[in-house]
């Protein structure tokens, strides 16, 4: 449907686009009647202003507020390049991306700078959650006094939240259950590592996982424990150690999260490569490195760039010219790579 502008208004009066400016924008010089006119014709035709025209004229400024990790590098960098393309795309609107950086995930030091980013009287917030517990309660007064929050990667889909943007974390789940059943011809003992056990999105993507290797039938997979590697590689390398150790019949690996290159190193290290089976997330420089020599089996990718470029175009769109996003959640697609398609695989983390 075409925009009603003030041009239409004023030739269905039969009066002066200067005329109609100067009652919307209460600048005076107009007679009681034709203002009424004016505003009666406003409503019948639901003219609606052109916010980002008038931040071109007035000189209006907006603020995103962008909260992201910083810890694996390799991967949030791709999330922050996303968010900096985006960025470069609004800024001539008047509009400006401040990035608050977590360092590791920390839920605690998420909370404190989502309420800095409040004090800071900014008009958007994008944020990863990690816990909704400490996150959910700001996330609602943020949207409740008018400031929209999208969450990218992690969600928290029983809050107020404007949008989500990620994968579909349970079907992400069931596939790489898939190929995990694949690779061990169904059966074997598996090793699950996850990040926080509190946050939505890789826990879905862990009980998606689940459903499919323990589904009944000739399947004779056996879940030998879930442990937290907290999204740090050093973790999940020590865990993986120890887990290989304890359990010298392991045969698989399932991470929820871009710790695969700890656990392959560990796997390494511990003299099984090849023998156990590694399903992760993303590809990294490191994780590419040891896709190539088989010790990562399969990675599936979430396309980080766009997790940070589509909250800053969200909010934009919202803040500056009042448009709704079409959906609650806008899925990235899942690629799942193998040693032969790394290259690609590669492209797809980047894909804009």
């Amino acid at each position: 449907m075409k925009r009603v502008t003030i041009k239409d208004i004023a030739e269905a009066l039969n009066i002066s686009r200067g005329t109609v400016d100067r009652v919307l924008h209460g600048r005076g010089g107009v007679n009681p009647e034709t203002e009424a006119l004016v505003w009666a014709k406003v409503r019948e035709m639901n003219y609606q202003p052109n916010k980002i025209a008038r931040a071109l004229v007035k000189q209006v400024s907006y603020t995103i507020g962008f909260i992201i990790p910083t810890i694996p590098d390799s991967f949030w960098r791709q999330v922050r390049e996303g968010a900096e393309a985006a960025a470069r795309e609004v800024a001539d609107f008047g509009v400006k991306v401040t990035f608050y950086t977590v360092g590791m995930r920390d839920p605690f030091r998420e909370r404190a700078l989502l309420e800095q980013a409040l004090s800071d009287g900014v008009n958007g917030i994008a944020l990863t959650p990690t816990d909704p517990l400490l996150i959910r309660e700001i996330i609602n007064q943020a949207c409740e006094k008018g400031v929209p929050v999208v969450t990218f990667n992690t969600d928290i889909p029983d809050s107020q939240r404007l949008c989500y943007v990620g994968l579909d974390s349970y079907r992400a789940g069931r596939v790489a259950g898939e190929l995990m059943r694949k690779f061990l011809n169904g059966q074997g003992e598996i090793a699950i590592l996850t990040g926080f056990l509190t946050t939505q999105d890789t826990e879905v993507r862990r009980q998606g996982f689940l459903e499919v290797v323990t589904e009944k039938g000739e399947n004779k997979i056996t879940i030998i424990g879930t442990w937290e590697n907290m999204d740090d590689d050093r973790r999940a390398y020590q865990l993986t150690r120890q887990i290989i150790r304890d359990f010298p019949d392991l045969q698989g690996i399932f991470v929820t999260n871009a710790c695969a290159a700890g656990i392959g190193t560990a796997i390494i290290d511990e003299g099984r490569a090849g023998d156990v089976k590694l399903i992760g997330f993303d590809v990294t420089e490191e994780i590419a490195a040891l896709l190539k020599k088989g010790v990562v089996s399969a990675c599936i990718c979430q396309n980080t760039f766009q997790q940070g470029y589509e909250p800053v175009r969200l909010i934009f769109d919202y803040v500056v010219n009042g448009l709704q996003p079409e959906f609650g959640s806008i899925f990235t697609r899942p690629e799942v790579i193998l040693a032969e398609m790394l290259e690609e695989g590669l492209a797809i983390t980047k894909l804009r």
